[in-house]
Parts: structure tokens; sequence; C-alpha cells
């Protein structure tokens, strides 16, 4: 019976080596490969915007988005079409043309679907806001509420963020002290403060806009406004 000497194994255990080498570097390779793929692809897509629905059920509202998009090169974001309603009631809250979101995430390319979102800068174009108050006091944002601490895939971190709203609109009709008015035009440049925080410092502007009391109209041609919001309030 022929033996093999230790200087004939060494050889073939090296090959060995090197192909279960290579087929492990091909593996990894596929798996890098097809989760860079997804990323950019309209499931990845699709997958954000149910994680951008899934995160306003948790404050009691439901959204509906037209369109989805992320440019991984700039870690840009754009929504559109973005319709926000009380989950409760039904009622139409909020409607967005077009959201735009400058990110810097963290860990882009590691493979995980978990990632960390840091918000730059967000603008928001052609916002409509409802907000009505009916006879017993009650709003159209019952139900509304913070929402609980939560794993999510997305975490978002919106310590630094910046955002402008232009061509926006505020409908606010209050039918038990027979008030209403409609905010036309309306521009909101918001920060959050550095010095103080969880205080945003906001500067207002609405032009051609109308409000109305106990059935007196009333023309307010131009408004500007600069505030400071926090959780005790809002200072002028």
């Amino acid at each position: 019976m022929p033996s093999t000497s230790p200087g004939q194994s060494r050889p073939r255990s090296r090959k060995l080596f090197f192909i279960a080498l290579l087929g492990m570097l091909l593996l990894i390779g596929g798996v890098v490969l097809s989760a860079w793929l997804w990323l950019r692809s309209e499931s990845f897509n699709r997958f954000v915007a149910g994680e951008i629905k899934a995160k306003l059920t948790e404050y009691g509202l439901r959204g509906e988005l037209g369109s989805f998009g992320f440019a991984w090169t700039s870690q840009t974001a754009r929504l559109k079409d973005l319709k926000i309603y009380n989950q409760q009631t039904g009622q139409l809250i909020a409607s967005i043309k077009e959201i735009e979101l400058k990110t810097s995430i963290s860990d882009l390319y590691a493979i995980k679907l978990s990632r960390e979102v840091t918000l730059n800068q967000v603008s928001l174009d052609g916002v409509e806001v409802f907000l009505e108050i009916d006879e017993q006091g009650k709003t159209n944002l019952e139900g509304v509420h913070d929402a609980p601490p939560k794993s999510k895939a997305l975490t978002f971190d919106a310590q630094s963020l910046q955002a402008a709203l232009t061509n926006g609109t505020v409908h606010f009709k209050d039918r038990r002290d027979k008030f209403e008015t409609d905010l036309n035009n309306l521009k909101i440049n918001a920060q959050l403060s550095p010095l103080t925080p969880g205080s945003v410092n906001l500067m207002v502007a609405a032009n051609d806009s109308r409000a109305a009391f106990e059935g007196r109209q009333i023309a307010i041609s131009k408004l500007d406004l600069t505030a400071r919001a926090s959780q005790s309030g809002v200072e002028f």
C-alpha cells in the first residue's frame, strides 16, 4: 500500500487552504455586493418609506407617501407628496409636496440593516397644515401623542438640525370661539439653539393672509415674527 510522505501532503494542504480562502473571499464579496446593490435599489427605498410610516404610527399618525429616493453620493433624501392623517379620526393634518433632507449616516457601507442617521438640514416646500377646534373644544390632533421609546432599524439624531419651509399655508379654524385664519405664502426658518438644548430659534413670515372673528374679516398683508420655542413655551 503506497504511503504519502510529509513532503507530498504539504502542497496538497496548501492547495486546499488557498481554495477555501478563495471561496471565503468570493462569498464575502458576494454578500458585500448584494448589500451594496440593495442599498441602491427600489427595495431599500420602500424599506425606508415603510420605516417613515411606522415612525408616524408611533405618534398616532398615519402617513401616505408618493415617493422616496436617496442619493448615497450626497446622502440626500427626497420625499414627495407626503400626507399626514390623524390615525384615530382620519382627519388630514398636513400635506407636503416635497421634503429634502441632508444627512450624515454612520457606518454607511456596513453590512447591517440598522442605520444611525444624523439630520443636518431639512427643506420643506408646499406645506399645507390644517388645525381645527370643534364646538366642544376638541381638536383634530386628538389621539396624537409622544412616541414610546423603541428600537428601530433607523434612528435619527436632530441635535444640529436646520430647517426651512417655503410656500406654506396654515388653515386654523376655531368653531367654539368663532375665530379662523389662513396664513399664506408662509416661510419659516428654524435652527436648534446650541446654547439651550431643546429650544428652537424661529423666523416666520407670511403675506396676503386673512383672519376672521365672529364673521368680521381682517386682512393681514404682511407678518414677520422672530421667536424661540421650547418645552416651557414660546418667547417672541
